[in-house]
């Protein structure tokens, strides 16, 4: 993705109560019958049942595999203080240390590397040792971790969060914020856009979802490789926008999204097969 001048929002907040994974974030899994999951009905860090992420560590034996939930694309370059602030859940079962470490990447997610967060086993837990199958019963059972993010302050950027997993018990997260440090910023709130394209790749028929652009008309175009126009069109932007593109007939390949904002232009790969 390529990104021209720069642009503000609000901050990227995902609870994990509507779809899973949520639109425009992606799962990459180390098995076809394991991977971040949703679970409702799971008492959250505020005492009452909501629905979270999940990974099921308890079930799973492939120690040293890893799985990956990843946001969507994230603007931070209205963003001098970028930070993620996050609720995770996890009771050790004894002998066993499960981890979590959370990633980042500049380059759309050609590469990736670590933020600093890796927490395994003990420094992991949130709770007691636990030898069976956990889930949280009280507010008391989550912590809030905050990671400070500013190497991406001025970049387009995806976060993922890795299990680490060692057949010990569940984890879980919740209340994802992707946000502007407010105190290190004077109290200034900062605006973080976003952009996703789902499925991508996909058959034919893609859900453009862009939240907290810059307000005003959006022109959009699609084009092929050789720089054939397929579509052109004006939308109108309050704060969100969804669309969708049909590449029905056209041929398996890469297609080429373009959304001009009022003080950007930002350029999304479209892959059909």
């Amino acid at each position: 993705l390529q990104v021209v001048s720069a642009s503000a929002a609000f901050p990227l907040q995902e609870t994990f109560g509507n779809n899973f994974p949520p639109f425009g974030w992606d799962l990459i899994a180390s098995d076809p019958d394991y991977a971040w999951a949703d679970q409702a009905n799971v008492i959250g860090s505020d005492g009452t049942p909501t629905t979270v992420a999940w990974f099921d560590n308890y079930s799973y034996n492939n120690p040293g595999a890893l799985d990956y939930l990843v946001t969507m694309l994230v603007d931070f370059s209205a963003t001098a203080y970028p930070q993620l602030v996050f609720d995770v859940a996890y009771a050790q079962y004894s002998g066993y240390e499960d981890g979590l470490r959370i990633d980042q990447s500049a380059d759309c997610g050609a590469s990736w590397t670590p933020t600093g967060y890796e927490k395994i086993g003990s420094a992991l837990a949130s709770a007691p040792v636990s030898n069976s199958d956990w889930s949280p019963s009280s507010a008391s059972d989550w912590r809030r971790d905050t990671i400070e993010l500013t190497s991406l302050a001025g970049e387009l950027a995806l976060i993922r969060f890795a299990n680490i997993n060692d057949f010990g018990n569940n984890l879980y997260i919740d209340n994802i914020n992707l946000q502007n440090n407010n105190v290190l910023s004077g109290g200034s709130q900062v605006s973080v856009p976003t952009l996703a394209v789902f499925p991508n790749p996909g058959a034919g028929l893609f859900t453009v979802d862009l939240r907290n652009l810059t307000s005003g008309r959006l022109q959009m175009t699609v084009t092929d490789l050789s720089g054939r126009l397929l579509e052109s069109r004006e939308c109108v932007n309050n704060g969100r926008v969804l669309e969708q593109i049909n590449l029905l007939n056209e041929p398996a390949g890469v297609y080429f999204l373009q959304v001009r904002a009022a003080d950007k232009v930002y350029s999304l790969r479209l892959t059909k097969i």
